[in-house]
């Protein structure tokens, strides 16, 4: 009789385990086993597609471009099929893929990995596996795009979680997603930030200012270095407000006195960057808009319009 590898339930492995003597610990560490295979295939398959992308030249066309996306297509479906097997409490560790001729080929040893009343969690382990592949699969996702020499990886879109591109060609944004399809494309680009400042009083006492700082500002026709002088323009303009706002007072009073204000007693100077958000919107570029808002010692809020400084 032929050893062919069929599908066997989970009742049926255990017996065959239980007939040849190893242990039920050791049978689930092979359930386990033969379940993560498929992971870890696919991870790897990823990755050594990755490798074939990186070493590929450089294409001018959207149609060159599809055979990559072809190439991925595959690999996209295995990783939905992962997603759903999760979903449903991973239906796989039901059932195994088998030939018989395994058990017989398999380290006894290894049994003593798991004892008899441990079952691991699969689904953290699984679940931490597919992030990975899911990071990966956008990691080529951003590689073949930027095969085509038009587009320029800028960020992830805050509303849907895909990728946006520069559009080099039409000086546009462009979102895509894991296959490729572009989803939204818009002129302009919206940035979406939050600062805060927070100080404390000497010899340890608690915070004695706190405030938070929440704007936005549009970009249009800026590549990826483009973007980032903005993402330093708008903390610069930030900065010149609080200081005419805030320090101003307090440097003319120590010049009248013939003094200096040390820098880090500067407001201007603890503004601390939290975050900088993409989506594609429309708005007008050039303007830096926001809101100030004191959290200590008599809070107030305040909603502020300026030209941005580069």
């Amino acid at each position: 009789m032929l050893n062919v590898a069929r599908r066997v339930s989970r009742e049926e492995f255990m017996r065959m385990l239980e007939e040849r003597g190893i242990p039920p610990s050791y049978a689930r560490w092979y359930l386990w086993l033969r379940a993560s295979r498929e992971i870890v295939n696919l991870y790897n398959d990823v990755i050594k597609q990755i490798a074939r992308v990186l070493k590929a030249p450089e294409v001018s066309t959207e149609r060159e471009l599809e055979r990559f996306y072809r190439a991925q297509e595959p690999l996209v479906r295995r990783y939905e099929e992962m997603r759903r097997k999760l979903r449903g409490g991973w239906k796989v560790l039901n059932w195994v893929m088998i030939n018989p001729a395994d058990i017989k080929r398999v380290d006894r040893r290894t049994w003593r990995i798991l004892d008899e009343t441990y079952i691991p969690d699969y689904d953290t382990v699984f679940t931490e596996m597919v992030d990975y592949i899911r990071e990966r699969l956008r990691e080529k996702d951003r590689i073949i795009a930027s095969k085509l020499v038009k587009l320029e990886y800028i960020g992830i879109d805050s509303e849907t979680g895909h990728d946006i591109y520069y559009d080099k060609i039409r000086k546009e944004y462009v979102v895509r997603d894991e296959r490729g399809n572009e989803i939204k494309r818009s002129e302009t680009l919206e940035l979406d930030y939050t600062y805060s400042i927070e100080t404390h009083t000497s010899h340890g006492k608690p915070i004695d200012f706190a405030a938070e700082i929440t704007g936005k500002t549009f970009v249009k026709g800026k590549d990826r270095k483009g973007v980032e002088e903005v993402e330093k323009g708008i903390q610069k303009t930030l900065k010149e407000w609080i200081k005419e706002n805030f320090d101003r007072q307090k440097m003319e009073k120590a010049e009248r006195e013939g003094k200096t204000v040390p820098t880090e007693a500067l407001l201007s100077e603890k503004i601390i960057k939290e975050g900088i958000e993409y989506k594609l919107e429309r708005g007008r570029e050039g303007w830096v808009e926001f809101t100030f808002e004191k959290t200590k010692e008599r809070p107030w809020k305040k909603d502020v319009r300026l030209r941005l400084i580069l």
